[in-house]
């Protein structure tokens, strides 16, 4: 009555994640490398985030995820993400009219606008009677690129026009 009993171990293998392309500026952190056992369920890191972008979830080539989880396969894995910058983020124009005693500049107005995250944008001047665009102001910036946060404020300084009266 001799039994002879053979006892395997169970093979892991690694799960890392990576993001597909660039990762912006103030995107969440990628989730550690982990280690699993053959067969294993393994749920799937919550999705990313970077303010101004879209991230499209977590995928991979060599296992079907499906509600953000799989089966461990006899493999290592690799899940990757990738985003994709809003075309809707907010920035905004100031545009400054220099004060009658020429010492100062006080805000006309602010144009509120959008454009796609990480382009860059330059503002374009108004015309405003009396006025005109000095783009050698100390403090004009024309152009910039659109932070994820909406941060980003343009600001155009107008000198005041000076005539001559002649009697």
């Amino acid at each position: 009555s001799l039994v002879l009993r053979l006892y395997y171990t169970r093979n892991s293998y690694k799960v890392t994640y990576a993001y597909e392309g660039t990762a912006p500026e103030g995107a969440s952190e990628l989730p550690a490398e982990a280690t699993y056992k053959y067969e294993a369920s393994v749920e799937v890191a919550e999705n990313a985030t970077a303010q101004g972008y879209t991230f499209s979830g977590w995928d991979s080539d060599n296992v079907e995820i499906a509600e953000n989880e799989f089966t461990m396969p006899a493999q290592d894995v690799v899940i990757t993400g990738r985003f994709t910058a809003k075309t809707d983020t907010a920035y905004k124009v100031e545009h400054y009219l220099q004060d009658l005693d020429g010492e100062g500049y006080t805000l006309k107005e602010t144009e509120p606008k959008t454009g796609t995250t990480g382009t860059e944008v330059t503002a374009e001047p108004k015309s405003y009677t009396g006025f005109t665009f000095d783009r050698s102001v100390e403090g004009t910036v024309q152009t910039g690129t659109i932070a994820g946060d909406g941060s980003l404020v343009l600001r155009l300084y107008y000198t005041r026009n000076s005539y001559k009266v002649t009697y």
